[in-house]
Formats: structure tokens, C-alpha cells, sequence
């Protein structure tokens, strides 16, 4: 237990002497708020300018599950930059040999970000989303951002040489949020091109509530994100322990 509470103690400081990452832990709370509030003020000026009430209405599920997606990709990134950082200082070679080990290194660094996200990311879609989700689809919602966010901080980890790439990775690879829209705006085989992305499942599973063959999306979903988690976690364990 000491060990634990030593290391999150220095994981915190890693965050807060860092002003980009400072910024990036507590921006899932800054987006909740200002997704809310900016939406609202649209509707508004929409409806004062031109007389037309709840413009936006027929756009909030796409606005909600690009919400969705946002909340946990803050804290990959934070997790992406931090264990970059630690394999440029060699700092992580040595906490592996400490009592934490590898394994628990791996758990701290890895998986509890992405807990803590799909904790967070429930809260705040159930409480600012704009939709009318129930609970099950929030949870099945969260998940699957969260490991959206998790094969995004793979690749980053995995393709980058040290923090500063990690930075320019992590702008390439949130071209994933585009794929949300595809779905929504497109139909047919234009549409079906790009189901090997992983975000691309979240606005199908978001759509798919009231389908009949919903089970049958989920399991799309679990395969695609599987492969995905699958193809770039061998490098990832290969980069940081070898």
C-alpha cells in the first residue's frame, strides 16, 4: 500500500509540473460544462435570430457521442505523455524493479487511467448528456470510449521515440473523431469503407439502441476493438519492458 500511495504522489507531480498535461486533467470537467453551456447559447441565438426553436435537437446524439468519446482521451493522453516521458528519463526501468514491478507498473499506468476514465465518463454523460440515455447505454457507451481511448494510447506509445513525438502522435491519431460523423452523414458502401476504425462502432452502437439486431453491432464492436487493442499491445508491452 505505501509503495501505491508513493507512486501516485509522484505520478500527480509528473502531471502538475507539466502545464499541457495540468490542462489535460481537468479538462474532461472544462468540456462537460462547456458542452452544455455552448449548446444551449446556440439554441438561443439560433432561436432569437431566425424563430426557429431547438435547431440542434435532430444533431444531439452525434454531439453526445463525440462527448462521449472526448472525456477519456484527455486521460490516455495524459497516460500516453507520462509513460513516454518515464522511458525517455529511464525512470521506468527503475520503478520496475522497485516493489511496484512490472506488473503493477503496467496496472498504474495502463489500466487504472483508463478506469478512472470510464468512471468519469459515466458521471458526465449522465449528467450533461443531451440525450435521454438509461444507465446500461451510458455504461456500454463509456466502455466503449474508453477503449477507443486505450487503442489510441497504444499507437501513440508505440510509434513515438520519445515525448515530443508522443505530442505529434497525438494530434494524428485524433483524426479517429472523425469517423464518428461517418455513420450519421453517410450510407452504403462509402459508409461500410470505413468500419475497420474504432470510433466509427461508437456512433453505430449510439444508433443502434432500438435495433433488432443491436447484439449483433456489439459483437462487431468487441471484434474490431479487440483486433485493434490486440495488434498494438504486443508493442507496447514489447516497447516498455524489453
Amino acid at each position: 500500500m505505501a509503495i501505491n500511495r508513493a507512486f501516485v504522489k509522484y505520478s500527480f507531480k509528473i502531471i502538475f509540473r507539466d502545464n499541457i498535461l495540468s490542462i489535460l486533467i481537468i479538462s474532461p470537467i472544462i468540456t462537460a460544462f462547456a458542452f452544455k453551456l455552448l449548446i444551449a447559447f446556440a439554441n438561443k441565438i439560433i432561436s432569437t435570430k431566425f424563430g426557429i426553436q431547438n435547431v440542434l435537437e435532430a444533431y444531439y446524439l452525434l454531439l453526445d457521442v463525440v462527448f462521449v468519446y472526448l472525456s477519456p482521451c484527455f486521460f490516455s493522453i495524459i497516460s500516453s505523455l507520462v509513460i513516454l516521458e518515464e522511458l525517455d528519463e529511464n525512470t521506468s526501468q527503475y520503478l520496475m524493479i522497485t516493489p511496484l514491478n512490472k506488473r503493477g507498473y503496467l496496472v498504474w499506468r495502463l489500466f487504472i487511467p483508463c478506469f478512472v476514465s470510464f468512471v468519469f465518463s459515466i458521471v458526465l454523460v449522465y449528467s450533461f448528456s443531451l440525450t435521454n440515455f438509461n444507465f446500461f447505454q451510458v455504461v456500454l457507451l463509456s466502455a466503449i470510449s474508453v477503449l477507443n481511448a486505450l487503442i489510441m494510447s497504444l499507437i501513440i506509445i508505440t510509434s513515438s521515440k520519445n515525448k515530443v513525438e508522443g505530442l505529434a502522435w497525438t494530434k494524428l491519431v485524433n483524426i479517429n473523431i472523425l469517423f464518428i460523423f461517418v455513420p450519421f452523414f453517410f450510407e452504403g458502401l462509402f459508409e461500410k469503407i470505413f468500419a475497420v476504425f474504432p470510433s466509427y462502432w461508437l456512433a453505430i452502437i449510439a444508433k443502434k439502441f432500438e435495433n433488432e439486431y443491436f447484439y449483433i453491432y456489439v459483437l462487431f464492436t468487441t471484434i474490431i476493438l479487440s483486433l485493434w487493442i490486440k495488434l498494438f499491445y504486443k508493442r507496447f508491452i514489447k516497447k516498455v519492458f524489453y
